[in-house]
């Protein structure tokens, strides 16, 4: 067999790069769609998830935990409950697993079914129909806030910065993202399909 020269397998290369590139078209998002998107990607760097090469790689811990801790946050009074147990060893608080499925489903796409324990990273028991864990607070808090879209037929590109909620001036690190189109509610959204986070 004869070998390939090394300059035309970079032509190749080159190619498909450009082609791969060219297939990007570069959008000009509204003030209100920009704070769209960046209120949906806040929904993952709030909960720490500031790495994800591809979401399909996500263990159902990470699942169980982006669930509790996205309601924990964002519906703390109308999908928190204290465990009914006094002293319950589980944890203080409970929530039903259909809340945690909902919430994967509408910010990866994913129908989540394998409820179980949880250990890491956030320690969850699942009693068959309710997670019982334990909250907590005072984390620092970064969110997204998006400066440039591109899209690739079905698939988002985001670039842009995370910002602390506490003090908008700290801008500790840039972000990119891709997210596929997806409607959930009768609602057009997106889908995470990756994160990638360079801290300054």
């Amino acid at each position: 067999m004869k070998r390939v020269p090394v300059v035309l397998s970079l032509l190749v290369l080159l190619l498909f790069a450009s082609c791969a590139q060219a297939a990007l078209v570069e959008l000009k998002p509204g003030a209100d769609e920009l704070k769209r998107m960046s209120v949906f990607l806040s929904n993952f760097t709030e909960v720490g998830f500031f790495e994800i090469e591809d979401v399909s790689w996500l263990t159902g811990d990470d699942l169980v935990y982006f669930g509790i801790r996205h309601n924990y946050i964002n519906n703390f009074k109308s999908r928190i409950r204290p465990c009914k147990v006094k002293n319950c060893p589980y944890g203080s608080m409970t929530i039903e697993a259909k809340w945690v499925a909902e919430s994967v489903k509408k910010y990866f796409d994913i129908d989540f079914k394998q409820h179980d324990d949880a250990e890491e990273p956030l320690k969850a028991h699942y009693d068959g129909k309710l997670y019982h864990f334990d909250g907590s607070d005072g984390d620092v808090v970064y969110y997204a806030q998006v400066q440039t879209v591109a899209r690739d037929g079905n698939v988002f590109h985001f670039k842009g910065h995370l910002y602390n909620v506490s003090d908008k001036k700290e801008i500790p690190a840039l972000f990119r993202a891709t997210a596929k189109a997806h409607t959930f509610g009768g609602k057009r959204t997106w889908a995470l399909l990756s994160i990638e986070t360079v801290w300054n």
